[in-house]
């Protein structure tokens, strides 16, 4: 199975999506990390999750602004 990322899409909207869907993603991925291992360790696992949180805001962010670049590129043509 040949499994790549591709981030760039056709247009500058659908590659700003696809950079946010990724950070969202990994982001996703460090809150659970950090809110299954903060019931066991306490310190950095809640750390991991607040990191992870913050990332997942910043990622909806830009999905939104994506959203927008890529209203404006239909418009424009």
């Amino acid at each position: 199975m040949d499994f790549r990322l591709e981030v760039k899409g056709a247009t500058t909207g659908k590659t700003i999506e696809n950079v946010s869907i990724a950070t969202i993603t990994v982001a996703a991925i460090m809150v659970v990390l950090g809110i299954s291992l903060g019931s066991y360790v306490s310190g950095f696992p809640v750390m991991l999750a607040m990191g992870g949180s913050f990332l997942v805001f910043i990622g909806i962010i830009v999905f939104v602004i994506g959203e927008f670049v890529q209203i404006y590129e239909t418009r424009g043509r």
